[in-house]
């Protein structure tokens, strides 16, 4: 009986320490595989980044097309009618080329020469009405700006740049430029950037040339007027039924009107009228024309 229990004892050690051995590597067993099954569940969690990220990035290319190809749309809707509007425009330059070259008033002395007391109003007119070969308006349309021209040369010689907002410049092989705006509008620049014409998208035309006697020329498509602007501060105003004013620094303006008279208006308010004078011949003739109350 004692054998029989002592083996007994023993194989119940024996049973416990095979069992907790069985635990024990079990339990490895278990802690190996959850690893492993972390080690799965964190690659997964990456891929699954990567691949949110390039479809993330793929739909952004996607939008960013599909905005360029709206801006292309558009930009060929605006050069279109760029193009309408250019051929309009060479045609109506070409026409109106007359109308653009303004007239230089000049007054002169009994010797020829220019007055140099044009701001003496009451002195200048006497001097008209008493000196013969005088000229009252003179050819002014030769010493003003020469017609306004397309500046560039539209080939195909180009290079073209987008600046967004619908904004595109194209540079010529002689480095001449020309600029195209969203809203129709357009501005052309020589080579040297002396000279530039904007058509603006109201019809409008202005031409800038500070370097020239002649610094500024606009004309309103609205009322058909042109404005030029000298580098002395003189301007001239032409409007559709053919009359025309000068306005001078210091206050004095001549007006032209269509049936050829002429009105002086001085700084100080004061007015003189002549009744269609080419030239002051005769100082007779021209005072018997004159209204009693500028004589």
């Amino acid at each position: 009986i004692r054998k029989l229990r002592k083996q007994r004892r023993i194989y119940e050690q024996y049973r416990k320490d095979s069992k907790a051995s069985f635990n024990k590597s079990e339990n490895a067993d278990k802690e190996l595989l959850v690893q492993q099954k972390q080690i799965l569940e964190d690659e997964l969690i990456n891929r699954e980044k990567r691949w949110s990220a390039s479809v993330a990035r793929l739909r952004n290319r996607i939008d960013a097309l599909e905005k360029q190809n709206q801006e292309l749309r558009k930009e060929i809707v605006i050069l279109e009618r760029y193009r309408l509007k250019n051929c309009q425009n060479r045609e109506f330059l070409h026409n109106q080329n007359n109308q653009i070259v303004m007239r230089k008033t000049k007054i002169y002395d009994h010797n020829g020469k220019l007055s140099n007391n044009i701001c003496d109003y009451k002195t200048l007119i006497d001097k008209l009405k008493n000196t013969p070969k005088c000229a009252v308006l003179e050819s002014y349309e030769q010493e003003a700006s020469e017609t306004v021209a397309h500046i560039v040369n539209l080939t195909d010689n180009y290079k073209e740049v987008q600046h967004g907002n619908g904004i595109v410049e194209r540079t010529f092989t002689d480095c001449s430029r020309v600029i195209y705006y969203s809203d129709g509008s357009s501005k052309e620049i020589n080579a040297d950037g002396t000279l530039s014409v904007n058509y603006l998208y109201n019809g409008d035309i202005l031409k800038i040339s500070p370097d020239k006697e002649v610094i500024q020329v606009y004309y309103y498509a609205a009322t058909k007027t042109h404005h030029t602007t000298f580098t002395d501060g003189r301007q001239i105003l032409r409007f559709a039924n053919n009359q025309a004013e000068i306005h001078y620094p210091n206050g004095m303006k001549i007006v032209v009107f269509p049936d050829k008279s002429i009105k002086y208006i001085s700084p100080d308010g004061m007015e003189e009228n002549y009744e269609k004078i080419e030239s002051l011949e005769s100082s007779h003739s021209e005072k018997s024309k004159l209204p009693d109350s500028t004589r």
